[in-house]
């Protein structure tokens, strides 16, 4: 098993802050208290050196976490091998695995597993936990960095299949919009789709608020993006609570 350790550099807009201040503002899932337990028991170094709490911080410090250990909970971790050469694999992720460590997870993710049997691992294309799938991974950087330009290229064809409720309409049906921040949802990266234009687009902002455009990009991650996916009904069929689906959604 893997041993979780937390790195980040610190930003020139921190540049000045006590170690504890900048902690406390930075990641607020632990009280003051329990930062300066961290730190006094050695958890959490600055550039590799013990830390104090008064120690102010200079831009490019760097931070070294080691979060206390916790329960994970149980996943499916039997996950397949589609395909594999020199460069690459392709990973048959069974659901409810998540793909990186996150939260509470961390050894039970598809991540840990794969860094079991390779030395590096540069997962390309990833699924959300719930979603079962193919998932590619690149074994060394030369890899990893064609595939990453192909899939900005949208030279990777991604197909999903989804059982829906209700009858879909035969044929195809194309859903064109924008995913733009969720600021009503808890979770800080949930994107929501719309078919309209919304108010704040990613090539209009930086135009609008100069500079502005850094801080909102930092409050709320990326702005918004066209987007389009096409559905095609494959099978229909009656369930016990209704008409069923299964449809094909292509990015």
């Amino acid at each position: 098993m893997s041993e979780r350790v937390i790195e980040g550099r610190v930003a020139a807009t921190d540049g000045g802050k006590s170690l504890i201040d900048y902690l406390c503002g930075r990641f607020s899932y632990f009280r003051r208290g329990q930062w300066l337990e961290r730190i006094a028991d050695g958890s959490l170094l600055l550039n590799d050196a013990e830390a104090r709490p008064t120690q102010e911080l200079k831009k490019g410090d760097r931070l070294s976490f080691k979060p206390p250990s916790l329960e994970e909970p149980p996943v499916d971790l039997n996950y397949g091998l589609a395909y594999e050469d020199e460069d690459y694999l392709i990973a048959d992720k069974p659901p409810l695995l998540p793909v990186h460590p996150s939260g509470v997870y961390f050894n039970n993710t598809l991540w840990s597993l794969l860094k079991q049997k390779l030395k590096t691992v540069h997962i390309i294309t990833r699924l959300d936990r719930e979603t079962s799938g193919l998932v590619l991974v690149a074994k060394n950087a030369a890899a990893a960095l064609y595939a990453q330009e192909a899939h900005k290229a949208q030279a990777i064809d991604k197909r999903y299949l989804a059982v829906t409720h209700g009858s879909f309409p035969p044929g195809c049906r194309l859903a064109e919009g924008w995913l733009s921040p969720d600021d009503t949802s808890t979770v800080r990266k949930k994107r929501r789709y719309g078919a309209d234009r919304p108010l704040i687009a990613a090539d209009e902002t930086g135009k609008q608020n100069g500079k502005a455009d850094q801080t909102e990009r930092g409050k709320r991650g990326s702005l918004a993006e066209s987007c389009a996916t096409r559905f095609r009904l494959l099978g229909a069929w009656q369930a016990s609570d209704g008409p069923r689906s299964l449809v094909e959604a292509g990015l």
